[in-house]
């Protein structure tokens, strides 16, 4: 019997096993990530901090993404979820008390980097959490991350489409998980 989990297709029950040395590279990695607080790391941050070579920063790092222990933010940043979910609670706390706020607000309250700030909140943006209007950002669904960064939903405990977005084609509504592109705005929906 097979299952489908994270997009991968497996036999039941089958768990991938890491060697010894990929699981000590692993714990040196989210050791390494979990002490970033003031931006979200680039792989060239995490290869001059652990003396690891990039091959094997960048091999860990993409597991850790397919497995869900670790987001890839743009095309050379990663963050842990759980950085990420408070990552979205700051960003909640900012709506309510300015509903219409800047990259900069942003970068003061979750003391960020301009850079990091901005690649967080281009993907806000991308989820349907945010939606940037000008040089301004306002959060259209304040629940989507709770919903999305839950650990039943990333380990395929729980099946979508809970945090998930859904394209209307006539009639049939087709899922596609989170961090896809859709090719029109117009036709999605957050399916709750």
């Amino acid at each position: 019997m097979l299952s489908r989990a994270n997009g991968c297709i497996s036999l039941k029950g089958f768990r991938s096993q890491r060697s010894a040395e990929q699981r000590q590279h692993w714990q040196l990695i989210e050791q390494a990530l979990s002490q970033y607080s003031h931006q979200i790391p680039t792989l060239a941050d995490l290869q001059n901090d652990l003396q690891l070579d990039g091959k094997t920063v960048e091999g860990v790092l993409q597991r850790a993404v397919v497995e869900g222990r670790v987001f890839r933010l743009g095309a050379k940043r990663f963050v842990l979820f759980q950085q990420l979910s408070r990552f979205a609670q700051g960003v909640n706390q900012v709506a309510c008390a300015k509903p219409r706020f800047s990259v900069v607000d942003i970068k003061n309250h979750l003391q960020l980097g301009r850079n990091s700030s901005v690649e967080l909140l281009e993907y806000f943006d991308h989820i349907g959490f945010t939606r940037r209007h000008g040089q301004s950002r306002a959060v259209l669904d304040k629940t989507l991350p709770d919903r999305m960064f839950h650990d039943d939903i990333r380990f395929g405990r729980a099946t979508p489409p809970v945090g998930c977005l859904v394209f209307k084609t006539s009639e049939v509504p087709l899922r596609c998980l989170v961090g896809s592109t859709p090719t029109s705005s117009a036709n999605i929906k957050s399916y709750k």
